[in-house]
């Protein structure tokens, strides 16, 4: 993280986010302050499975925004598929599980030929106690691909 190329920096916040120990949250906290935008969001996705009452109170503000420049650049192209899956995940990793449903059916409306939202949506689907809703969406996505292996 000293690195002085943002992209470097952006990269690794991404592999920390890998293993999540606290050492290397602590380093994520500090990203989600770098100068870079990118290396902020980069730091804010690593953290999205971290609860914020869990956070360090000094660095929760910083985690808070960061993760809000996230959400707005996601958000930032409402036509994009990969906008409403990313948004989905980024949920489904917060533990926000109506909300990463939403998404992956916004995902599936602008391109119902793509597999990942239909998987995805599955399970959180029935974490939401929408079971009949979950088949549908893992008998979709074995429609467009009968060998995928999480959709099985």
């Amino acid at each position: 993280m000293a690195d002085s190329s943002p992209l470097v920096r952006a990269s690794v916040a991404e592999v920390l986010g890998e293993r999540l120990d606290r050492a290397n949250a602590d380093v994520l906290f500090k990203a989600s302050g770098d100068e870079y935008r990118l290396v902020r969001v980069r730091a804010a996705a690593a953290l999205a499975g971290v609860p914020e009452e869990s956070l360090p109170e000094a660095e929760r503000r910083r985690v808070r925004d960061a993760m809000a420049e996230l959400m707005d650049s996601m958000k930032s192209r409402p036509d994009d598929i990969a906008s409403h899956y990313n948004l989905g995940n980024f949920h489904m990793a917060r533990g926000q599980m109506p909300e990463a449903v939403m998404e992956f059916r916004d995902a599936t409306r602008l391109q119902p030929e793509a597999l990942p939202p239909y998987v995805n949506a599955g399970p959180r689907l029935q974490c939401v106690g929408q079971n009949d809703k979950a088949e549908a969406s893992l008998r979709r996505a074995l429609r467009l691909d009968p060998t995928n292996a999480p959709a099985n």
